[in-house]
């Protein structure tokens, strides 16, 4: 999410975004957000990946190379579809509302999914980790079950060599 939310930032001050008067458009405002946006977006590209896989898992398929191979070509072919349409749909904003309105509604297109999924993604989160806890607990459960149904071990004895004192 905080990728998400500093990519978002980063496009509004790209334009700069119209309803920001006092940020001028200069080449290093161009150059420090274009490095945000690159550094913000990486760790969303890996995370929705790992994302994608955990879904494939609770959805049921099995964790081999060929569930990976379905899982590479769904992302691969995303990705080349979204290279494709964002030129043509970023010029489209552009040619009608104007470069940095076309910003500001690369803004609200990257942050209104985020806003709209994270309560969602926060509750699944949530149940997860209870279900992971109460596993944790029946497993120590069962472990003190089966510690108490054994019997006690003798302890023995056990001479230690370092400690042992050569006397002739």
């Amino acid at each position: 999410m905080a990728g998400l939310t500093c990519s978002g930032i980063s496009l509004l001050f790209f334009g700069p975004a119209p309803f920001i008067p006092a940020v001028t458009p200069s080449f290093w405002l161009t150059i420090t957000t274009q490095a945000s946006l690159a550094v913000s977006l990486g760790p969303v590209i890996v995370s929705s990946m790992k994302c994608i896989v955990i879904g494939t898992r609770e959805l049921g398929f099995e964790d081999d190379r060929k569930s990976a191979s379905l899982i590479s070509g769904i992302v691969c072919s995303a990705t080349s579809l979204g290279t494709f349409c964002g030129p043509v749909l970023g010029g489209v904003l552009t040619e009608y509302f104007g470069y940095k309105y076309a910003m500001a509604l690369g803004t609200i297109w990257i942050m209104a999914p985020m806003v709209c999924f994270t309560p969602y993604l926060c509750l699944r989160e949530w149940q997860r980790r209870s279900d992971t806890k109460n596993k944790l607990k029946d497993i120590c459960q069962q472990t003190d079950q089966e510690t108490d149904a054994q019997p006690p071990m003798e302890l023995a004895t056990v001479r230690n060599p370092l400690l042992t004192v050569w006397t002739e």
